[in-house]
C-alpha cells in the first residue's frame, strides 16, 4: 500500500523510550479511496520519507561588485553551461598577477519541484562522484515506487539514497534556476506571438464599414406610403353627408 502526500511538518514531540511523534498538516484534496488507504495504515509500521519542498544552496559573489563568481548561460536547446569571468585584459597584457577579490557567500532557495523538473528534462549534468541516474530515480518514484525499493535496487540504504539525492539537487540548483528562467522567457515569448497572431486574424476578418448603411429596418418602395392618393385626413369632404338638403337620394 502506497500513499504520496504533500504536507507541512508542524512539530515533533519526543516521548519516553526514544519514541517520537510527528504531526503533519495538509490541505491537499483526497478522494475517499485515498483517505481509506491512509486510514488502513493507522497503527501499522510504515516507511516515512520526508522531502523539504525547497532546496537551499549557496553561491559565491565578489564582495566589491556583488557579481557572481560563476555565471550561467542557456543555449537554444535549454542546455545550461557555466563560465567564470576572467581577469582584466590590461592586467593580463602587463603580466600583472590577478587581483585578489574578497569572496562572500549568499544562501538562496529554489522550489524542489523546479529542480526535479530540471532533472527529469534530461538536461542536468552528471557528476563522477555521484554516478547515479537521477532522472530514472525520479521517474520511478513518480510512478509510485518507494524510495526504499529504489534504494534496495541500487544496493543503498534509504538514508544514503536520501543523502545523494539531496546533494545532487543542491549542486544542480543554480543551473535549474537559470533553466527555469529560460523556459519561462520562452513561454512568454510564445504567448506574445500567439496573441499577436490572433489579433492580426481578427483585424483581417473584421468587415469594413465604408459604404454600408447603418443597421436598422430597411424599407422597400413597395412598403413606402402612396403619396399620390390623399388620405382621409386630406379629403375635405370626408365625414360630410353627401345627401344635402334639397337633393333627392
Amino acid at each position: 500500500m502506497f500513499a504520496n502526500v504533500k504536507a507541512k511538518l508542524l512539530k515533533v514531540d519526543l516521548r519516553k523510550g526514544g519514541r517520537k511523534v510527528f504531526t503533519f498538516e495538509t490541505d491537499v484534496r483526497m478522494s475517499a479511496g485515498e483517505l481509506d488507504a491512509i486510514a488502513e495504515m493507522i497503527d501499522q509500521d510504515v516507511n516515512l520519507g520526508i522531502d523539504a519542498q525547497v532546496i537551499s544552496y549557496r553561491i559565491q559573489k565578489l564582495a566589491k561588485t556583488n557579481d557572481p563568481v560563476i555565471s550561467y548561460k542557456v543555449d537554444d536547446r535549454g542546455v545550461v553551461s557555466e563560465f567564470r569571468e576572467e581577469g582584466k585584459q590590461g592586467e593580463m597584457d602587463l603580466g600583472l598577477p590577478p587581483e585578489k577579490h574578497e569572496i562572500v557567500e549568499e544562501e538562496l532557495e529554489i522550489s524542489r519541484e523546479v529542480v526535479n523538473e530540471f532533472i527529469l528534462s534530461g538536461l542536468s549534468p552528471r557528476h563522477d562522484d555521484l554516478d547515479y541516474d537521477f532522472k530514472e530515480i525520479l521517474e520511478r518514484h513518480n510512478s509510485g515506487v518507494s524510495y526504499l525499493r529504489i534504494a534496495a535496487d541500487l544496493e543503498l540504504s534509504s538514508g544514503r539514497l536520501a543523502e545523494v539525492l539531496e546533494e545532487y539537487s543542491r549542486r544542480v540548483a543554480p543551473l535549474a534556476a537559470k533553466w527555469d528562467e529560460w523556459r519561462q522567457g520562452r513561454s512568454k515569448a510564445a504567448d506574445a506571438v500567439i496573441e499577436e497572431s490572433l489579433k492580426s486574424q481578427e483585424e483581417t476578418a473584421a468587415p469594413a464599414d465604408v459604404g454600408h448603411e447603418p443597421d436598422g429596418e430597411q424599407l422597400s418602395l413597395e412598403d413606402a406610403p402612396d403619396t399620390t392618393q390623399g388620405s382621409e385626413h386630406d379629403d375635405p369632404m370626408h365625414g360630410v353627408d353627401n345627401d344635402l338638403p334639397g337633393q333627392e337620394s
